[in-house]
């Protein structure tokens, strides 16, 4: 009876672990904890062609990015992600784009054109 108390307490503890490193990681293996996602501006440069722009924002869709903007005056959109998103994005799609068509990232931030005295 003392063995199968054990064995059993051995295999609540098993369960136990295993569960919460499943919690800790997600599908992918990489660690679940939140990243603070912030907000970015991606941009292509005209004549960059409309299959390796769709690409490239399906393929930082995929990364984890959220499209929050797509503007119609400039080829640019606003998206939330990770740092993480960003540098996973560089290291393993910009790189290989034809250096004309290659998008630039950049934060976003609030642009003033006037500070309240005149032009800034």
């Amino acid at each position: 009876m003392e063995t199968l108390k054990l064995v059993f307490s051995l295999l609540v503890l098993l369960v136990g672990l295993t569960t919460g490193a499943a919690i800790a990681y997600d599908y992918n293996g990489q660690n679940a904890q939140a990243e603070a996602k912030v907000s970015w501006l991606i941009s292509f440069p005209d004549g960059a062609p409309s299959a390796v722009v769709d690409d490239l924002m399906n393929k930082l869709e995929g990364l984890g990015a959220t499209i929050t903007h797509e503007y119609s005056t400039i080829r640019a959109w606003a998206f939330d992600a990770g740092q993480s998103v960003i540098d996973d994005f560089a290291n393993r799609f910009q790189t290989t784009v034809n250096a004309d068509w290659k998008p630039t990232i950049e934060a976003d931030s609030i642009v003033r054109a006037f500070d309240g005295n005149g032009p800034v």
